[in-house]
C-alpha cells in the first residue's frame, strides 16, 4: 500500500489535507506532539529518523512557523522549523525517492508594483517569515529530491486562527472595525489547496502528467484579487445573507492604510499571484475567491 507521511496534521491546512486523502493510501499524520513518530520540527534528527522508519512514498510538509509578527523576534525557531528541518527532509526524500509536496507563500515577494508575480519572479521578502519561506524554496529546489511546491496566499479555513475566523468573531463584539485596504492578494481556503494536493497525489501515483508538475513551483489560489478590506466586506455580506447574528454591519468597516496600522513585520502590498501555469497543468476548477469564500461560510455556519 502507498504510504503518505503528512507533517503538520493538526494545523488548519494539514487537517484539510488529511480529510481529502483517499482511504486507499496508508497515511501517517504527524504533528509536534506525536508520540510513536516525531513531527516536531525543532527536533530534526528525530523527524529524519521517523522518515527512515516509515519509508513513505510521498511526504507532505504542511508544518511551518506562520506567525509573521512573532517570527521577527523568534528567528532561531523560525530558521529551524521553516528552513533547516524542511531542507533535511528534502535530502532524505531524495535518498528514498519520495515525492515532497511543500507549501510556500506570497510573502517571498517584495510587494512592489501591481502585476501578479510569476513562479520565477525574483524573491525579495520584506520580513523574516518571508525570507525563511524563500530560503526553504531555494533549498528544496536544489536538494535533488522530487518535489512540487505550492505557493499560495492569505490562507484561511473553517477552523483555526485566521483572518476569516477573526472577522466573524469580531463581528459579534464590534460595531466598527478598521481594516487595511492597500494590501492586495487572493484569499485562499484550505479546502481549495487540499483539492490541489489531492490531484497531485493521484496524478503522481497514476503516473499521469508527471513531467509537467514534478520539480516545479506552482501558484495555486482562486481567481481574482481583493484587499483585506474587500475580503472582510465580503465575509460580512455573506453573513448578512445567511441572517447571522452580529453587531458589526458591513458599512461600518473602515478602510485604513498599512502605514496607519503598524505591525512588527512589514507586509507586501502586492501579493497578487499569476496562476496561469497551474491552470494549464492541473484539472482543478479555479473558483473565484468570492465563490470559494461562499462555500467556506456555508460550511462554517452549518458546522460541517
Amino acid at each position: 500500500m502507498t504510504k503518505i507521511l503528512l507533517f503538520g496534521s493538526k494545523g488548519q491546512l494539514g487537517k484539510e489535507i488529511k480529510k481529502n486523502i483517499s482511504n486507499d493510501y496508508k497515511v501517517y499524520a504527524l504533528h509536534k506532539h506525536s508520540r510513536k513518530y516525531c513531527g516536531n520540527f525543532l527536533e530534526n534528527k528525530k523527524v529524519i529518523q521517523s522518515i527512515r522508519d516509515i519509508q513513505p512514498d510521498i511526504i507532505i510538509n504542511a508544518s511551518a512557523y506562520t506567525s509573521v509578527d512573532d517570527a521577527e523576534a523568534n528567528r532561531k525557531a523560525v530558521k529551524k522549523i521553516n528552513i533547516i528541518t524542511p531542507q533535511k527532509i528534502a535530502y532524505e526524500a531524495s535518498k528514498i525517492s519520495a515525492l515532497l509536496i511543500h507549501f510556500s507563500s506570497d510573502y517571498v515577494f517584495s510587494g512592489r508594483g501591481k502585476k501578479p508575480w510569476n513562479e520565477n519572479s525574483p524573491t525579495t521578502p520584506k520580513n523574516y517569515y518571508g525570507f525563511s519561506k524563500a530560503e526553504c524554496d531555494r533549498m528544496i529546489t536544489s536538494s535533488g529530491c522530487k518535489y512540487t511546491i505550492i505557493r499560495s496566499s492569505w490562507i484561511y479555513g473553517v477552523k483555526g486562527k485566521n483572518f476569516f475566523n477573526t472577522i466573524i468573531e469580531l463581528s459579534r463584539k464590534k460595531t466598527e472595525l478598521n481594516v487595511i485596504n492597500d494590501q492586495i492578494g487572493a484569499p485562499t481556503s484550505t479546502i481549495f489547496i487540499a483539492k490541489a494536493v489531492e490531484e497531485i497525489i493521484n496524478d503522481y501515483l497514476l503516473n499521469k502528467n508527471k513531467s509537467k508538475f514534478l520539480n516545479q513551483i506552482f501558484h495555486i489560489v482562486p481567481e481574482g484579487f481583493a484587499s483585506w478590506y474587500e475580503f472582510a466586506f465580503q465575509i460580512l455580506t455573506n453573513l448578512e445573507k445567511m441572517r447571522f447574528k452580529k453587531k458589526l454591519c458591513k458599512d461600518k468597516i473602515i478602510k485604513v492604510l498599512s502605514k496607519d496600522f503598524p505591525q512588527k513585520a512589514l507586509r507586501p502590498l502586492n501579493s497578487r499571484l499569476n496562476i496561469n501555469k497551474a491552470k494549464k497543468t492541473f484539472d482543478l476548477k479555479f473558483l473565484t475567491w468570492q465563490e470559494d469564500l461562499e462555500n467556506i461560510i456555508y460550511l462554517k455556519l452549518n458546522n460541517k
